[in-house]
């Protein structure tokens, strides 16, 4: 869980426990772990929650830094009606629960190693982004997969601005 001690992982677990089985595919969450080679991040987590009977929808990301202090950057966000409808319509379209689950560690050089959990009413699947095929540019788990990235970045770069500028939370 990247928000460890918030109440986001217990309000996401109370979500999921209290969904009927019609809400299977109305209840999502997205997890992207990535594990860099020689980056400016050693690792980055992000976890997105799409809960459509409730209207619940939000981001928390969570990068160690790859330089000596081992610092970390956080932030946590509501998404929009918008986000969230473009997030469920590209999960839909990756078809994570079909697409083949092996992939490539290539953090040895400057690579990357990327996995991609869903979870829903009752189903999980772990899959390796990186060196797999399914990722390839152009497929639709590619494009699920660079616009969790591009979210995560976005809020990262605010992160990290917010606080070398002395604020303590950033502005969405």
């Amino acid at each position: 869980m990247v928000t460890s001690g918030s109440t986001f992982g217990l309000l996401v677990a109370v979500l999921l426990a209290g969904a009927g089985p019609a809400a299977a595919d109305q209840i999502l969450v997205l997890e992207v772990e990535t594990f860099y080679g020689r980056a400016g991040f050693k690792r980055c987590q992000t976890e997105i929650v799409l809960n459509v009977p409730h209207e619940l929808y939000s981001i928390a990301a969570s990068c160690v830094h790859g330089d000596r202090s081992g610092s970390t950057t956080r932030f946590e966000r509501p998404l929009s009606g918008e986000e969230a409808a473009e997030l469920r319509d590209l999960v839909a379209a990756a078809e994570l629960f079909s697409v083949p689950h092996v992939g490539r560690d290539e953090t040895p050089g400057d690579g990357l190693f990327i996995t991609v959990k869903l979870r829903s009413i009752g189903r999980a699947v772990v899959v390796v982004a990186s060196g797999n095929p399914a990722f390839d540019e152009g497929r639709a788990p590619s494009a699920l997969l660079r616009r969790v990235l591009a979210l995560q970045f976005s809020g990262i770069e605010k992160a990290r601005t917010a606080s070398s500028a002395g604020d303590r939370e950033p502005t969405p």
